[in-house]
């Protein structure tokens, strides 16, 4: 009954006589989950156990990808879509490009984050030849090594890992990290928020 009140509500305008089912009787309707802010320890953690899941490189792959994503808020798809001409390590700038709404943008990054970044891309370079046009996350598995890493298999990974550490899935669309909690981890001086 819950999932027909807005259809009730909205045949109200053309049929007065329709009745509404009252919210209290059986609840609001679910909504988008809160996402989850990970907190420091949370996300020291999670890096901790990706350096701990395989093979070198796939270690440095996806402590590299989590690390950016806490220390720079980028979404999934945005990590994974970067190639390496969009990662300048000389200025510390990435170029987001087509991320949501089809807008590209450039995001500064921490000498802590280049640092670590130079360090996976010469990691990445012993397996894979430079490449400004290939995938800056790549594969690590067989036939797919060095192509660009999937969706699929960053999400697999994290579940893995969350499942590792004890942490409930909390699910949903959205979640991260906190931006001045995760630029704090990797090194900036604390912001004052106004």
């Amino acid at each position: 009954m819950r999932l027909l009140r807005p259809f009730t509500r909205w045949l109200q305008q053309f049929e007065p006589a329709t009745e509404v089912p009252d919210e209290a009787t059986f609840g609001p309707v679910p909504g988008r989950l809160t996402p989850h802010i990970f907190r420091d320890e949370e996300i020291g953690a999670l890096l901790e156990a990706a350096g701990r899941i395989g093979p070198p490189l796939r270690s440095a792959v996806m402590q590299n990808l989590f690390g950016l994503i806490a220390c720079t808020g980028l979404r999934i798809s945005e990590a994974l879509t970067l190639v390496d001409a969009d990662v300048d390590l000389d200025l510390g700038v990435l170029t987001v490009r087509c991320s949501k709404f089809g807008k590209s943008r450039l995001v500064p990054l921490h000498p802590s984050v280049v640092a670590a970044l130079c360090t996976y891309r010469l990691e990445r370079t012993k397996y894979v030849p430079a490449d400004p046009e290939g995938p800056f996350f790549i594969a690590t598995r067989g036939r797919r090594i060095g192509r660009a890493l999937s969706d699929r298999r960053a999400h697999r990974i994290f579940d893995q890992l969350r499942r590792e550490l004890g942490w409930v899935a909390r699910g949903g669309h959205g979640a991260g990290a906190h931006p001045r909690s995760a630029a704090q981890l990797c090194g900036a001086p604390p912001v004052a928020l106004a």
